[in-house]
């Protein structure tokens, strides 16, 4: 079945709309703009040990 990848949606335009639209095309994580390096780093951790694709 090949493999999992995960994608981390970042964007400066966080509206239910986008980060919906985001979601239905197969973000893993949705990470709204401005964000910390923490707050990057984790979202990188939790695709990492995810079993969302």
């Amino acid at each position: 079945d090949g493999y999992k990848i995960s994608t981390i949606f970042m964007t400066a335009l966080p509206t239910h709309r986008v980060i919906e639209e985001a979601y239905r095309l197969g973000a893993s994580f949705v990470l709204p703009k401005p964000f910390t390096t923490r707050a990057l780093a984790e979202r990188i951790h939790d695709a990492l040990h995810s079993d969302r694709p």
